[in-house]
């Protein structure tokens, strides 16, 4: 007896509107991929969170170090320590770097500022930054006489890597860099017979 074979009957082929609409079901009630697109649409507005709190806690942080470098610094001022070893602009700026934890790099980014007065009326300190948001280099140094009344300001120019663009805004200055500035005011103590 000869061999039958069953032929397929062939099938109806499907109209491109029909293949669509149940490509569409399919791909609507599919969840494979899901996580990976949801995630591409909410990365970037977390690494920018994630980035801004970062810096914004690094902004801090640099700014307790400067407020407690000056301040110690600023004891040898009052204190008559840097009359009596003539102190400089440059010498004082370098006692502040030196009380200042590793995050602030002193070079040519940290500004010394030091003014005496003879009353609190007086006082009177021009702004760090100039019209064009650049540090103004105006700075002076005068360490004073006992009983003086003293200002010592001190500036760090810290890099800001958050662009600006994005909203978080924590540069204020022309460069995109944020100025981070700290001010001691006190009286010099009477020192005059430590120096004799």
């Amino acid at each position: 007896m000869p061999a039958t074979y069953a032929t397929a009957t062939p099938t109806r082929a499907l109209g491109a509107k029909r293949r669509f609409k149940l490509l569409g079901r399919r791909f609507s009630k599919s969840t494979r991929g899901t996580a990976a697109i949801e995630f591409s649409l909410v990365a970037v507005p977390f690494l920018t969170m994630v980035l801004a709190l970062l810096e914004t806690a690094l902004v801090f942080y640099g700014q307790f170090t400067l407020d407690s470098g000056l301040y110690e610094a600023a004891r040898l001022v009052r204190t008559g320590q840097a009359q009596e070893n003539g102190f400089s602009a440059a010498a004082f700026r370098d006692e502040v770097c030196e009380r200042t934890l590793s995050l602030i790099d002193c070079d040519d980014t940290i500004y010394v500022d030091v003014r005496a007065f003879e009353n609190f009326d007086e006082i009177d300190v021009p702004p760090p930054l100039n019209e064009d948001g650049e540090v103004d280099d105006s700075f002076a140094y005068d360490d004073g006489a006992e009983g003086d009344i003293i200002v010592a300001r001190a500036f760090y120019e810290m890099s800001i890597f958050t662009p600006t663009a994005w909203g978080i805004g924590l540069g204020n200055m022309a460069s995109g860099n944020r100025l981070l500035s700290s001010t001691a005011t006190f009286r010099n103590e009477p020192f005059g017979s430590i120096l004799e």
